[in-house]
């Protein structure tokens, strides 16, 4: 009976420190810092790998110069939070873009 005791008892233990244990800062997100990075080769903007679906441009890029499905852009801190595009443009990128 003392084993069942002290069983629960530790679980209830475990539980409660669980519960008061402080949340990870608003920054942390762990989720982000294990995505990879690459370098887009038409603007030299970091970006998530995962983000594109062209394996050596950014979202934005494959976007214009290839008609793929470009990422919901949200920044923050000068980088888009979803795929990370830093907002680099290029010259024929822009020119693209005023043709549409």
């Amino acid at each position: 009976m003392a084993i069942v005791h002290c069983f629960f008892g530790l679980r209830w233990k475990i539980l409660a420190d669980i519960h008061a244990m402080k949340p990870w800062p608003i920054h942390y997100n762990a989720f982000a810092m294990k995505k990879e990075i690459l370098i887009c080769d038409e603007c030299e903007s970091e970006y998530f790998t995962k983000s594109s679906e062209m394996a050596k441009l950014c979202p934005n890029c494959s976007h214009f110069l290839y008609g793929y499905p470009n990422c919901q852009h949200n920044f923050e801190n000068g980088r888009c939070e979803n795929c990370y595009w830093d907002g680099s443009t290029t010259n024929f990128i822009n020119e693209l873009k005023n043709k549409k």
